[in-house]
């Protein structure tokens, strides 16, 4: 079963790594949901839980991995998430995260077709988190049971054991 849905959100589920370093609770280079090398974020309407100043929401689907990034606020709720509206249903493939100095260390993907009503795909704990600058690409496979993320090409992830 594939999902195609006009909305999609990254969501902190839990701590940032290291958090007395970084009091922001999440902060992201890039947040890209992709459909096959089309990048939806860069053309979608973003949204976040919060933002510091200087480090605003949409400069997670800016295009620039390396200088521009979004922050939630310092100190701000665990709960943090970023999220795109496409304008239409979309059924994107990967996700990638470009992270600043160590992700959240728990997170899930979120999809709706009203933005009020979200329904959780799947929820990920990174197994070896780094106070460094790291890219994570997350797979999203369409399985009898229903979608499944899949970490196919970094491989830090787990996910309940949906990880093939």
């Amino acid at each position: 079963m594939t999902i195609i849905a006009r909305y999609w959100r990254w969501r902190a589920t839990g701590d940032r790594y290291n958090l007395p370093l970084y009091p922001y609770r999440a902060s992201y280079y890039e947040i890209r949901f992709m459909a096959g090398t089309t990048n939806l974020s860069l053309t979608a309407t973003v949204t976040a839980s919060s933002y510091l100043a200087g480090y605003e929401t949409a400069k997670a689907a800016d295009g620039d991995a390396t200088s521009t990034r979004w922050a939630g606020e310092l100190f701000g709720s665990t709960y943090q998430w970023w999220a795109i509206d496409a304008g239409s249903a979309v059924s994107p493939d990967t996700i990638v995260l470009v992270c600043f100095a160590g992700p959240a260390v728990t997170f899930a993907v979120d999809y709706s077709s009203d933005g009020v009503a979200w329904t959780e795909m799947a929820e990920f704990t990174v197994q070896s988190p780094t106070d460094t600058d790291a890219t994570y690409t997350i797979g999203i496979q369409a399985g009898a049971g229903g979608p499944r993320l899949i970490d196919g090409f970094n491989g830090p992830l787990i996910d309940g054991g949906l990880i093939q």
